[in-house]
């Protein structure tokens, strides 16, 4: 394969006007190359398949670039959605700080209210009954009383019975070991 000679810009390509410079080949020579060249270029811009290619990558429907600017949108959409999730984020981590953590502290302090006022209760109601039984107790009645039943006191004069208890019913336990003389001794005891 023979080497191709260097190109030479097409009339085209130089304002219209032919090259004036002398080659040292024939004019007609150097016309055929030139259109050769002018053929090839418009070959490669001409052709449907390679236009339709390269207006593709370049200019989309509305003479954007689908490349960048699809990217760049893509990008932007990529970036709001982000933002959009860190916001809601945030947010959602603000009202639980600020909505729902307090709640539940304020509830748990309301329980232990309550159950501290139903003991503050409790401890004021026993107060009541004893103080109502120490100024019973101060009475001279009650002294008695208390010291007849609690001591076996009597007063001067008076003589003091003792009661038995009662005699108890059997048990019913089987007359087998370990249970063998158990209800003997209870009766006799």
């Amino acid at each position: 394969m023979a080497s191709r000679p260097p190109r030479r810009p097409s009339p085209s390509a130089s304002g219209g006007r032919a090259s004036s410079r002398p080659s040292g080949r024939s004019s007609s020579s150097s016309t055929a190359r030139s259109t050769r060249a002018t053929g090839r270029a418009a070959a490669r811009t001409s052709s449907p398949r390679s236009s339709s290619r390269a207006l593709g990558r370049v200019d989309g429907p509305r003479g954007t670039r689908d490349g960048q600017a699809d990217d760049r949108k893509r990008r932007a959409r990529r970036r709001r959605r982000l933002a959009a999730g860190l916001v809601t984020t945030v947010v959602s981590v603000g009202v639980l700080f600020v909505g729902v953590f307090p709640t539940q502290d304020y509830l748990e302090q309301r329980a232990a209210t309550r159950r501290s006022q139903a003991e503050l209760d409790a401890i004021r109601e026993e107060r009541r009954r004893i103080e109502a039984q120490r100024a019973e107790l101060r009475t001279d009645e009650e002294i008695e009383r208390r010291a007849r039943e609690e001591f076996g006191y009597v007063k001067p004069g008076e003589e003091a019975y003792n009661i038995l208890p009662g005699r108890t019913e059997p048990l019913g336990l089987p007359d087998l070991w370990p249970f063998t003389g158990v209800e003997r001794a209870i009766a006799a005891g």
